[in-house]
């Protein structure tokens, strides 16, 4: 296995130095995410890691992803004799504490590789990725929607992340990064590539961030309610143009092109120093023009996979409706990705026990629990003027708080009957 991706990757790089562009297989400079429930829909494709993905469905589970980041491994179904090696890591920012689901089969589009003799065709660079269990969503754990061609976009400001090289000669990194960029070309429904470039072309995606989605934050609402910022995906990273690799027996971080052609220049060379006639932009395939393909593939509707609030029903959880209770806040909604504090992921939700405890002496633990008693649930949050509406709980517990009775949640929600 590690003579094949070996030669995956050479293959790759040949192709790519003709061109002057780089199939993508971290970031370079790139901010660290402080929270993992930043980018919940990020995956990491493994063995060794190599790309990115996105969740895209919980039930069945599904990953978009690039193209080249599978097209050239052998397929699942052809391990017989024993289980295939390919897995995805999710969950988690920091790789070494993230959950391992099996990858159990992929689709690239028909597009991308007609005939094996074919030339790869980057405007179609985009995989599906089957998992073998089902995706439980949590904090961590949540699927994206993907871009419709009926929306405008309105915010050019978008969003990259992976786990890549995080510079030349540097090993991959051990947590999530990000990085910032402006969309210069978008046109929706069409086989044109959509082009990202950072104001800084010291931040450039590296080797590991091929299949990684280019995310906008776009203003959406659901049942009439008020509109929260919701993510969507507009395509998977494919290619860097303006750049190459410095030493193609051991690529890690692209440089310029016009920049000489030695290891260390990346990590020596300043912004302010190169020659400004090359512009380094980050290319990634337009799944808005694939959504029908998309949808045949994986049986589910289009008018799902658009859809940021499409949950299984499995999952759906009565939310408060009541005039002023606190809306939920969705995961980097309107906060600054990467900014939310961690929550705890609960997992034996209504979980009901026998009242054990009152104690009005003291306003701070007037609270009975039933069931037993989890201290980090004991004061609740979101309550107000003695008249709370939704609190915040966990563990299925019921509790009493200011004269209310309540019933804690999961997602960390906890719903008062009065």
């Amino acid at each position: 296995m590690k003579n094949l991706l070996k030669n995956i990757v050479e293959t790759a790089l040949l192709i790519s130095l003709v061109g002057g562009y780089v199939p993508v297989l971290a970031i370079q400079n790139g901010t660290s995410v402080s929270s993992s429930q930043a980018f919940p829909f990020y995956v990491m494709l493994g063995n060794p890691h190599i790309c990115g993905g996105m969740i895209i469905s919980f039930d069945p589970p599904i990953i978009l992803t690039a193209a080249h980041c599978v097209a050239d491994s052998p397929h699942p179904s052809t391990f017989t004799d024993r289980p295939n090696p390919y897995f995805v890591g999710y969950g988690h920012k920091d790789r070494k504490h993230q959950k391992i689901g099996s990858i159990s089969d992929w689709k690239v589009h028909p597009s991308y590789q007609p005939k094996p003799t074919d030339e790869p065709d980057m405007h179609y660079d985009t995989a599906l990725v089957w998992l073998s269990e089902p995706l439980k969503p949590s904090t961590n754990v949540d699927r994206i929607a993907l871009w419709s061609p009926t929306m405008n976009l309105d915010n050019k400001q978008a969003t990259l992340m992976g786990y890549g090289y995080i510079g030349n000669n540097r090993p991959e990194s051990p947590e999530l990064k990000k990085l910032h960029l402006e969309i210069t070309q978008f046109n929706a429904n069409t086989a044109d590539m959509i082009e990202a470039r950072s104001t800084d072309d010291n931040l450039i995606a590296c080797h590991g961030d091929s299949g990684g989605p280019l995310v906008v934050y776009m203003p959406a609402s659901k049942d009439n309610s008020d509109p929260v910022l919701m993510p969507f995906v507009l395509g998977p990273l494919a290619r860097i143009f303006g750049v190459h690799d410095p030493d193609k027996d051991h690529p890690t971080c692209p440089i310029p092109l016009n920049t000489a052609n030695t290891v260390n220049t990346a990590a020596t060379t300043s912004s302010s120093s190169r020659s400004k006639n090359v512009t380094i932009t980050e290319s990634f395939a337009n799944v808005s023009n694939m959504l029908d393909w998309i949808s045949n593939s994986t049986g589910i509707t289009q008018s799902k996979l658009i859809d940021p609030f499409d949950v299984p029903r499995r999952w759906v959880f009565p939310i408060c409706r009541r005039k002023g209770c606190p809306q939920r806040e969705f995961p980097n909604s309107p906060k600054e990705p990467g900014e939310e504090e961690e929550e705890e992921e609960v997992e034996d939700a209504w979980e009901i026990g026998i009242a054990n405890k009152v104690d009005p002496s003291n306003d701070s633990q007037n609270v009975a629990w039933m069931g037993l008693v989890k201290q980090d649930f004991r004061n609740t949050k979101g309550v107000s003027n003695g008249s709370p509406r939704l609190g915040f709980g966990g563990d299925g517990q019921l509790f009493w708080k200011t004269g209310l009775l309540c019933l804690s949640l999961m997602y960390s929600y906890s719903y008062c009957f009065y």
